[in-house]
């Protein structure tokens, strides 16, 4: 399973399991956090933060 989230302003998801996990308990629906809490993790988990304030020159 793949899984993606995006946050707004400052609030955005960690990159580490512990708090990544912990954000997602705080969701509206805790249905994306019950299917990933047992989860195996096989990569890291990555971030990339402010991607809304790039800007794009054409």
């Amino acid at each position: 399973m793949v899984s993606g989230l995006s946050g707004i302003g400052k609030n955005h998801p960690p990159v580490d399991e512990k708090g990544f996990l912990e954000f997602l308990k705080n969701l509206e629906s805790m249905k994306l956090y019950d299917a990933l809490k047992e989860a195996i993790s096989d990569s890291a988990i990555y971030g990339i933060p402010d991607t809304g304030k790039q800007k794009i020159s054409l």
